[in-house]
């Protein structure tokens, strides 16, 4: 079907029918760029994931094809009512993994794209490693890694006096088998029961840290100010990576001002714009990223962006999105995906 959309033109079709309905702008969602393809996925789930290689065809497929613009100039843009071409598209990167500056940062630098990167700053301040690769460490890939890990939550749950946490352990218990099921019930976990959960794995499976620890995940500051030196805009995806609706306001305040004056102290820039973590978001959320100072902000709703510069969606991208039959890049796969033909992103909002 996207050999038949894309070679025979009928995707150049669709691009100029959604252009006269005003919709001629993708935003990218990428996180992790890893070097290259092997047994694992460094702990992360492949739906957060394109290697190096994959990147490089991406973004070449991009820069030949498409409209390529900084976030900055769609914002710009769109505040002033000024047409974009057809097939305009934004780069945007969450987290701030250092991956993205080894790995991703010369693929952008050679072909000469914009992009921003929406950076966790207290993952960047103390080197932590995001909950989910955490957990995916701690029980591994093996099976009985995944049976510990029932084990332990029945436990807990037979510990735990609170009705409601008592709740949510044993609904954990029901889907702790399947990855993205798990990981979407933990986001919704007070943090404090979460990190209790997680030293109850590391005593049950006797992993130490020493494995996270002697490594830097994410960018060094050093890294970020090279980048930004270099044109890579940087925006605010919160302190903690905590889902902003779910905490209480002044929470929320600390999670919207503090980072982004970190991150203006660090990069000596004026930080405009935020990536709501998780993708999580309302109307309080959105009001208090305005009184913050923002001028727009990143869901991770999939498909064409609203009017509302405050709930901008994007599509995600993984390895295998831009993959055919026969296991090489596709650019029809590509082009399919970055017009909103389809959304194949199977990973979880970050």
């Amino acid at each position: 079907m996207a050999n038949l959309l894309f070679h025979l033109g009928l995707l150049s079709l669709h691009d100029l029918f959604q252009a006269k309905k005003g919709k001629t702008y993708r935003i990218l969602m990428f996180h992790r760029i890893l070097d290259k393809e092997g047994d694992s996925y460094d702990y992360s789930h492949p739906g957060i994931v394109v290697f190096k290689a994959t990147l490089a065809k991406q973004m070449r497929f991009l820069a030949d094809r498409y409209n390529v613009i900084s976030f900055d100039k769609l914002v710009e843009a769109l505040k002033i009512g000024r047409k974009l071409p057809p097939k305009t598209v934004v780069i945007t990167f969450d987290d701030g993994w250092r991956d993205n500056y080894l790995n991703a940062y010369p693929v952008l630098k050679n072909h000469n794209l914009p992009a921003i990167i929406f950076l966790s700053t207290c993952f960047l301040e103390n080197n932590k490693l995001f909950w989910p690769e955490t957990l995916n460490y701690l029980i591994g890939q093996g099976k009985s890694g995944v049976q510990h890990l029932g084990l332990t939550l029945r436990e807990l749950s037979q510990k735990v006096k609170d009705p409601l946490q008592r709740r949510i352990l044993q609904s954990l218990l029901d889907v702790y088998q399947h990855p993205l099921k798990r990981i979407e019930l933990m986001k919704r976990i007070d943090p404090d029961l979460r990190e209790e959960i997680f030293c109850s794995l590391k005593r049950y499976f006797s992993r130490a840290d020493d494995g996270i620890q002697s490594r830097r995940w994410s960018l060094t500051w050093e890294e970020a100010m090279e980048m930004a030196e270099d044109g890579i805009t940087f925006g605010s995806h919160g302190v903690s990576h905590e889902p902003l609706p779910l905490l209480g306001k002044p929470e929320i305040m600390k999670e919207l001002f503090d980072s982004k004056k970190i991150i203006e102290k660090r990069l000596r820039a004026n930080v405009r714009f935020f990536a709501y973590p998780n993708g999580d978001y309302n109307t309080e959320t959105q009001r208090l990223a305005q009184a913050a100072g923002y001028e727009a902000a990143c869901t991770t709703g999939r498909g064409w962006s609203s009017d509302n510069l405050f709930e901008m969606e994007r599509i995600g991208v993984h390895d295998s999105i831009s993959t055919g039959l026969r296991g090489k890049f596709s650019g029809a796969m590509f082009a399919c995906l970055v017009a909103g033909i389809w959304s194949l992103s199977e990973g979880e909002p970050r």
